[in-house]
């Protein structure tokens, strides 16, 4: 698992994995309170990609993620 500080580069990542095969990509949002983290997780199996962040500010990102798939799911 390759865990990328920069969102920028992790959208582009999990977009280049979702476009390799797009029936067995999938990603996960863990939003953990306690902590007040949140972590994005993209895998096709073969490669995973995170970003993990702290700021409550990245959790708009995920509008950005869902986009990437849902736009493109049909």
């Amino acid at each position: 698992m390759v865990l990328i500080s920069d969102f920028d580069d992790f959208y582009q990542r999990a977009a280049a994995l979702f476009r390799a095969d797009p029936a067995r990509v999938r990603y996960v949002v863990k939003y953990r309170h306690c902590d007040g983290s949140v972590v994005f997780k993209v895998t096709s199996d073969e490669t995973c990609v995170s970003f993990a962040s702290g700021e409550a500010s990245d959790l708009k990102k995920l509008e950005q993620l869902n986009l990437l798939f849902l736009s493109n799911a049909g």
